[in-house]
């Protein structure tokens, strides 16, 4: 049975199942780890109580004091009123080399004590003018990094202002671009007026039907509503593109009244070559193949029965430039913002 050095508990068989072996089961000590330690403790006591005996036999030797001239020693605590008179010979001259060993040993503690005492000041001194110059520079330190945060704070401030100020200006400047914009569309828009009422006359005319006549002049005025507009204009562009088609559906209409159906077909290709329709028109290939069959034929016959092929191909057409004419207005009118 094991007995615990702490506690005392002494462990039984049943004790195993619940802790190990080096452990105590009432108060939880590691056997082995506690017995160190009491082995420890009691070589620190033996070595606390060595010294003290050894000082105690120094002082002793030391107390003890011979005479030089009659031999005798006697303790020299006990004649502390007359501590260089011998007891028993009343001389002062006694024990010379160790008075003197004394005052060697005790100048040398003077003198250690001194320099220790001189060497704490000056570390001392040292230390706290070590002290003031790490003090000195870091508030050095602290001051640098304030200047150098404040100028950047007032560094970033002016950057935002210059930052606002630039936004300010350009907000202004597009205010301005807005407002000179609105003046030169509606001064624009009063200038193409007239050129544009021209040619929604035209597209009006095409959806109530008329005549060569009415519809000649009415291409006629809108050309000469477009020759007072400056022709730089976005607004003169696209009104000119859509006369275009009118003016197109012009010369078809003029060439078939003519009757000369070589320039008829002429007309025809040219115009189906220069333009682009948003849909061609569906007998656009017959059309082709019977003008040009018209223009190598001499046959009067045949060529009369082409030109019937050829007519209402160029009717269609007409109805084409009309469509991409009325396509092109509604473009323009959405762009611009006119009624």
């Amino acid at each position: 049975m094991r007995k615990c050095p702490k506690c005392g508990y002494i462990r039984g068989p049943k004790d195993d199942e619940f802790c190990g072996p080096d452990e105590c089961p009432k108060c939880g000590t590691i056997y082995i780890k506690y017995q160190a330690y009491l082995a420890q403790k009691k070589e620190e006591e033996e070595a606390e109580t060595e010294p003290a005996e050894e000082v105690h036999e120094a002082t002793e030797s030391i107390s003890q004091k011979t005479c030089s001239k009659c031999g005798d020693s006697f303790d020299s605590h006990l004649f502390g009123v007359l501590p260089w008179n011998c007891p028993t010979c009343n001389r002062r001259y006694w024990d010379q080399q160790i008075r003197q060993k004394q005052n060697v040993i005790l100048y040398a503690t003077l003198a250690i004590l001194l320099v220790v005492v001189i060497g704490i000041g000056t570390l001392s001194v040292h230390s706290s003018h070590k002290r003031r110059e790490a003090a000195q520079r870091e508030q050095t330190e602290k001051l640098r990094i304030h200047r150098e945060r404040e100028a950047d704070r007032i560094r970033a401030e002016e950057e935002r202002a210059a930052k606002l100020r630039t936004q300010k200006e350009q907000e202004a400047e597009r205010i301005r671009a807005l407002q000179e914009q609105e003046e030169m569309n509606k001064l624009i828009k009063t200038e193409s007026l007239a050129a544009y009422n021209a040619l929604k006359k035209i597209d009006a005319m095409m959806l109530s039907g008329s005549t060569y006549r009415n519809y000649s002049k009415a291409v006629e005025d809108a050309r000469h509503e477009l020759d007072k507009l400056s022709t730089y204009l976005d607004q003169s562009k696209n009104l000119e593109l859509i006369f275009d088609f009118y003016q197109e559906a012009k010369h078809l209409w003029q060439t078939k009244m003519s009757g000369d159906a070589l320039r008829l077909c002429e007309e025809y290709r040219r115009i189906i070559a220069e333009k682009e329709f948003s849909a061609d028109p569906t007998s656009k290939d017959a059309c082709l193949r019977s003008c040009e069959s018209f223009s190598e034929t001499r046959d009067k016959a045949k060529r009369s029965e082409l030109y019937k092929t050829v007519k209402p191909c160029v009717e269609e057409l007409q109805r084409v430039l009309w469509s991409e004419a009325a396509i092109s207005m509604k473009a323009f009118e959405q762009r611009w913002g006119f009624p």
